[in-house]
């Protein structure tokens, strides 16, 4: 539990560095979707690689290209498409690219 509440903290504090306010509730509202529908597999930092997940810290993938995976899924991991509105979807991939190394 100290781990999910550190981790949540850093990505508030990195997030709130000199970004604009909306930026902010983007990533925000990012980390909420992440924890309800990625944390299983991936994990609190992106690395936990259950089920075959993929580590989201060293994915080189675009934006678009996790726009488009977290869309139609890929493996074990289901598409979340039918799950989130267009600002969800920006914001859970911001929060996927906020835990890159």
């Amino acid at each position: 539990m100290r781990v999910i509440c550190a981790f949540i903290a850093m990505v508030w504090c990195i997030s709130c560095a000199e970004k604009p306010a909306n930026q902010n509730t983007v990533l925000r509202s990012g980390i909420f979707i992440y924890q309800e529908k990625c944390k299983a597999c991936h994990g609190d930092d992106g690395n936990l690689g259950a089920t075959g997940a993929k580590n989201l810290r060293s994915s080189a993938l675009s934006a678009a290209e996790i726009k488009k995976m977290i869309l139609q899924g890929k493996g074990a991991m289901p598409p979340m498409g039918h799950d989130l509105d267009e600002a969800e979807l920006d914001s859970l991939v911001q929060m996927v690219l906020s835990l890159r190394k």
